[in-house]
């Protein structure tokens, strides 16, 4: 009810008896605009700075008997200033009550919306496919902020912010391309947790203060990115101050030009590479076990020191540590022994 920081609405006030086709005639929230009108491609729905509260989900869906509306966009502000914000508020934590619900509903873009006070923020599932969503920022929900159901085909996000949240930050089953340009913190679970992954690539994120920062296992036979090999970009990721470790790396996922400090409790992990990943020219210090590679697994190239149990651990049968600086640590490289583990070509100095 004011036109304080507004983009779209500058005069008029919202009111659920106007129409909501024009700027001059909005609806005061989502619910009634969903209600009243069949949403299909092309259309767009325009939320204006505000906060709204929902007594009810939104569910956008296809399927019929359960709502008409796909394939729009629904965005909040576009402009930069953080003053502009559009935030819903399902103001009901329990089971069940999510802020959005995509079921069945295809080509929907969500874009410059804040998603709160839900048991979840935002849950795309039940084949809603070429889902986009960016700009998006999921926090304060009971359960996750951002849950992608592994039917939810040719999902894409980008500058996501999920923080703040009592499981996970953003979990995604489905093959997606990317992930980046995010800042996930503090949930009580994983920051990102990508499962049955093909091929996707995170970068330019800041991953800090969850229980387990970056979780990837991708079992297709297109390797996935955690950062990126051209330095020179700065696409790295900072991962910093989770409780376990900062990436868990699995399964044909390459982690490489990241920064990962601060996971320095009693066997904390930096980076954690198994199932034939590898770790490559990474910067980690201040952790308890700085790289740790298991079963299959790699560590190239990396910069490794100041880790106040080990530097590099290498673990398991025909896993590598080579070419890497490792300094300042208790022990710089340790192995158990297994056949076929390859130690050579490494700078290890000042070792306690």
């Amino acid at each position: 009810n004011s036109n304080v920081n507004d983009q779209y609405t500058l005069v008029a006030i919202g009111d659920n008896r106007n129409t909501g086709q024009s700027s001059l005639d909005p609806k005061a929230n989502l619910l009634p605009i969903l209600r009243s009108y069949d949403l299909g491609p092309g259309d767009v729905v325009k939320i204006d700075t505000g906060d709204y509260i929902h007594v009810r989900n939104v569910v956008l869906s296809g399927a019929v008997g359960v709502a008409d509306d796909e394939g729009m966009v629904i965005t909040g502000p576009t402009n930069p200033d953080p003053a502009k914000t559009a935030t819903i508020d399902r103001g009901n934590p329990y089971a069940n009550m999510t802020n959005i619900e995509l079921s069945d509903a295809d080509f929907v873009t969500l874009a410059h919306l804040t998603l709160t006070g839900g048991n979840r923020g935002l849950w795309v599932h039940n084949s809603s496919t070429n889902f986009d969503g960016h700009h998006l920022t999921l926090t304060d929900n009971v359960l996750d902020g951002l849950y992608v159901d592994s039917d939810a085909a040719f999902t894409t996000l980008d500058y996501i912010s999920s923080y703040n949240n009592d499981r996970y930050g953003i979990y995604v089953s489905t093959p997606i391309s990317s992930l980046s340009n995010s800042v996930v913190h503090d949930n009580a679970n994983y920051g990102i947790y990508l499962t049955g992954q093909n091929g996707v690539v995170v970068e330019s994120s800041e991953v800090y203060n969850n229980y387990v920062g970056i979780f990837i296992n991708n079992p297709g036979a297109a390797w996935a990115r955690i950062g990126n090999e051209d330095l020179t970009l700065g696409l790295g990721n900072n991962i910093y101050d989770n409780v376990v470790y900062g990436i868990e790396a699995q399964s044909n996922t390459l982690v490489v030009g990241n920064t990962v400090y601060g996971h320095n409790g009693t066997n904390d992990i930096g980076v954690y590479v198994r199932y034939g990943a590898e770790a490559r020219h990474n910067v980690v210090y201040d952790n308890s076990f700085g790289i740790y590679a298991n079963e299959s697994s790699k560590v190239i190239g990396n910069r490794v020191y100041l880790n106040n149990t080990e530097g590099v651990r290498v673990n398991g049968n025909s896993s590598e540590a080579r070419e890497n600086t490792v300094y300042n640590n208790p022990i710089g490289i340790r192995s158990n022994g297994n056949y076929n583990t390859v130690i050579a070509n490494n700078l290890v100095y000042n070792t306690s």
